[in-house]
């Protein structure tokens, strides 16, 4: 079910969208707020997903380091939270030598900008070491 938080991609226009579906990891019964690491996973699925398709031939990717979170809105837990079946994640991929970078970001259905952040990922390789860190 952890995987599911972000939905099937779909390529618009040289981006990446796809549903959020936070609901999909089951946190406390009684929290009515999406936690925050629910919505930085989200970010995270889409990231590594779209680098994964975009630049390294379908081969598994994983997020090395996330840098330059926004919150475009200053309630954006509450904003999250009254809209979880409303949300969509954006991903723009680039390369940048061995690294995968990719601008994602969590919006509403009329495109209001909840979050933004960067996440650099990298390939794993088959034998699931970190492809940038040979010895």
């Amino acid at each position: 079910m952890y995987l599911k938080i972000c939905g099937p991609l779909n390529k618009l226009e040289g981006k990446y969208q796809a549903e959020f579906h936070p609901d999909q990891y089951k946190t406390s019964p009684s929290s009515i707020h999406v936690p925050l690491f629910i919505i930085l996973e989200g970010l995270a699925q889409i990231g590594c997903r779209a680098s994964s398709i975009e630049l390294f031939n379908n081969k598994s990717t994983f997020p090395i380091q996330f840098n330059n979170l926004v919150y475009h809105s200053s309630n954006y837990i509450d904003v999250v939270s009254n809209n979880r079946k409303n949300l969509l994640l954006h991903a723009e991929v680039k390369k940048k030598g061995q690294i995968g970078i990719a601008y994602c970001s969590l919006l509403s259905k009329q495109n209001e900008l909840i979050i933004s952040m960067n996440i650099w990922t990298t390939l794993r390789e088959e034998n699931g070491n970190n492809s940038l860190y040979k010895e």
